[in-house]
């Protein structure tokens, strides 16, 4: 008989550690290289590195068992979250028998992170008062043409339609 060996979470490099527990904390392979400053691909070879190691076919497979070995308690955006009954009560603070639950203190994902906020702040605002007039008069032009291409599709557009019924 054969024993199962554990999964050798200790060859991970510290940067495929670092890059899993991101994907534990629902990033995409573009939110992580953002966050840690590398490129998409850099991050998809870290993984890929991971998962190698790890004998496992997905990053999510990888995260799973890198979570488990590390006894890391996170669920994946694949899983199911499970919800108790509410008449249930919640499972005491030492009581490991009761089956996990889930509280609104879990659902720290669903709030905007440090991704967010960083897309929030590098959006540049256009403030109306600070425009130059040659940029504003720019933008008036701009919007008259594209009105007046849109007049002039409508008008084609019944001109068609007008030859295709009497036709």
């Amino acid at each position: 008989m054969q024993t199962l060996q554990p999964p050798p979470v200790s060859e991970l490099t510290a940067k495929q550690r670092e890059v899993l527990d991101l994907v534990l904390c629902h990033y995409s392979s573009k939110e992580i290289a953002r966050k840690l400053g590398i490129s998409p691909r850099s991050v998809d070879q870290r993984l890929d590195g991971a998962r190698q190691k790890l004998g496992v076919a997905t990053r999510i497979e990888a995260a799973r068992v890198y979570a488990e070995a590390c006894q890391t308690p996170q669920s994946l955006t694949s899983e199911p979250l499970p919800v108790t009954d509410p008449v249930v009560p919640l499972q005491e603070a030492g009581d490991s028998s009761a089956e996990a639950v889930f509280n609104l203190s879990d659902a720290g994902f669903m709030s905007a992170g440090e991704f967010e906020q960083q897309l929030i702040r590098d959006v540049p605002k256009l403030v109306p008062g600070k425009l130059n007039s040659g940029l504003r008069l720019l933008l008036i032009v701009g919007g008259a043409i594209a009105m007046l291409l849109l007049v002039l599709v409508g008008l084609s557009v019944v001109n068609a339609l007008d030859e295709l019924l009497i036709g």
